[in-house]
Formats: structure tokens, C-alpha cells, sequence
């Protein structure tokens, strides 16, 4: 058995789920997750298989699993860090506590059609989202993720230069130019929706702002035709997941890297997405 520490919100949990999966499968074993206090269990929305999918139902539900699995003694840990990760060269062991983000779409990819099930939405978000916005169902539309937040004090540092996480505003109006929207709606979500909205409403024609939590955003990102996203795992895990056939998904070159000039973390650029520079 191994197990994996679930760590940062939706998204980081997301690639962290994917990585559980992909180890436990290759070491032909079980898995477990490690639920911190700090973060705690952002993968509720999911259709999860058991135990997992009880976990969902509340703290107290969490609680016993923590208790439950408490005991599990692992003979080691395997930590990931650092850009250069080389997951073609790493030794999975069993008996082994995984930590780290795991932000590499090559496991993801190999796993896509099981995830593609695991990670379908409970129905009660499902159809809390087709009830506020009926027209995802029957209209094509592009979709707009802008990520603000921490991202401004976030930075990567090579030779003693930073470079910030934050992608600059022209990046979006330039994807933007690059999806060739025509009339097509362009649903706008953010972290920020009054700052993304005092940015683009004036500049951005037929965008549409819709209030909603996480899990509405997400399901926005699930359905559209084309999806332009910020370099964050919450974007990347809506446009991975989206099962449209015909689906455009524009992404910044180099994600978190960009300003830096490479990609990290490394492995993350799908073949799937189209990465703007």
C-alpha cells in the first residue's frame, strides 16, 4: 500500500489524485490519501469509487477515515521537488509516502479514461449548474480563466532572478485575438471576477460574468467549446476533463514559467493544449 499526501486546493488535489492512481496501478497495490488539517479534502465534487467517495459526506466521514488509516506505517517518503523532476527515471516503491504537487500531464494522459470516470461530477453540482445556466446544454461557447491571487507573490527563482507567477493582462487579450471567437459567448471566471471584469468589459464584446463557487466555474470549463486558461491546475484539470470532440484549449507557453522563459513545472504541456507564447 502506499499512500499520497493530498495537499493545496482543487486542482493541486486533482494532480495529486491522477499520481495516486497512476503508482498504485504500477505497483499493482492499494492507495491511500494523507488529508492535512491545513488544506483538507477538496475532491468532494467528484464521483469518486470508495472509500474515497464517502469522504465526501462531511468532516466526521474524513475523521474516520484518518483514524482508519492512521495506523498505516510507511517504510519511507518520497518527496517531489524541484523543475527537473524526470518521472521516466523515477523508481516507484510500494510501502512509500508520496509527497509533492505532481504536475506532470504524461501520467495524467495514461490514466485519462479511468480519471474521465472517477472525476465526473456529483449530480447535485451537475444539476445546480444546468438549473442556473441552462444554455451550456444547447449553445456553443467559449470560456475565459483568468488566475489573480497569490499568484502576484509567487515567483520562480533562477540566479537570483525572480520571475512572478502572474501571467501579464496582455497575455489574455492576446489569446483572446488567437481563439478567433467570431460571435461566439465568451463566459469570463476568475479568483477575481470584479478585477477581471474591470479589465476586460470594455475591451472584450459579447462576455458574460457569472457569480458561482468553484465547482460552477469548473463545470463551465467542462463544457465548452474552446477554453483559454491561466496557468492554474484548476484551469488545466477543467480543459484536460472537458470531453468535447471539437474542444480548443489555448494555454500560456511555459505555464507558471512563462515570464522565466521555461516550462515548469516540467512536463506539464500537454500535447492536447495549444500553448501561446
Amino acid at each position: 500500500m502506499i499512500r499520497v499526501r493530498l495537499q493545496g486546493r482543487m486542482g493541486n488535489q486533482l494532480f495529486q489524485y491522477a499520481f495516486a492512481l497512476y503508482a498504485s496501478r504500477k505497483l499493482q497495490t492499494k492507495f491511500i490519501v494523507d488529508i492535512r488539517k491545513k488544506d483538507g479534502y477538496q475532491l468532494g465534487y467528484f464521483n469518486l469509487p470508495p472509500p474515497l467517495k464517502y469522504i465526501s459526506i462531511g468532516i466526521w466521514a474524513q475523521r474516520l477515515y484518518i483514524f482508519i488509516h492512521r495506523n498505516y506505517k510507511m517504510k519511507k517518503t518520497f518527496f517531489m521537488t524541484g523543475r527537473d523532476e524526470d518521472w521516466n527515471r523515477r523508481i516507484f516503491s510500494d510501502s512509500t509516502l508520496y509527497k509533492g504537487y505532481f504536475q506532470d500531464a504524461s501520467f495524467s494522459s495514461q490514466m485519462k479514461s479511468i480519471l474521465n470516470r472517477h472525476l465526473s461530477i456529483r449530480k447535485k453540482y451537475t444539476k445546480e449548474f444546468h438549473e442556473l445556466f441552462p444554455f451550456v446544454l444547447s449553445d456553443k461557447y467559449a470560456v475565459l480563466h483568468l488566475r489573480f491571487g497569490d499568484y502576484a507573490n509567487q515567483a520562480i527563482e533562477v540566479n537570483n532572478t525572480k520571475f512572478n507567477w502572474s501571467l501579464p493582462v496582455e497575455w489574455y487579450y492576446k489569446a483572446i485575438q488567437f481563439a478567433k471567437l467570431g460571435n461566439m459567448k465568451l463566459v469570463i471566471i476568475s479568483d477575481d471576477l470584479l478585477l477581471a471584469k474591470n479589465l476586460l468589459s470594455q475591451k472584450v464584446e459579447n462576455c458574460y460574468f457569472p457569480l458561482g463557487d468553484a465547482i460552477i466555474h469548473f463545470q463551465f470549463l467542462l463544457h465548452a467549446e474552446t477554453c483559454i486558461i491561466s496557468n492554474s491546475s484548476f484551469a488545466w484539470w477543467g480543459a484536460f476533463l472537458n470531453q468535447n470532440k471539437s474542444k480548443k484549449v489555448i494555454a500560456p507557453n511555459n505555464w507558471v514559467g512563462y515570464n522565466a522563459g521555461f516550462e515548469y513545472p516540467k512536463g506539464i504541456m500537454t500535447q492536447e493544449f495549444e500553448w501561446l507564447q
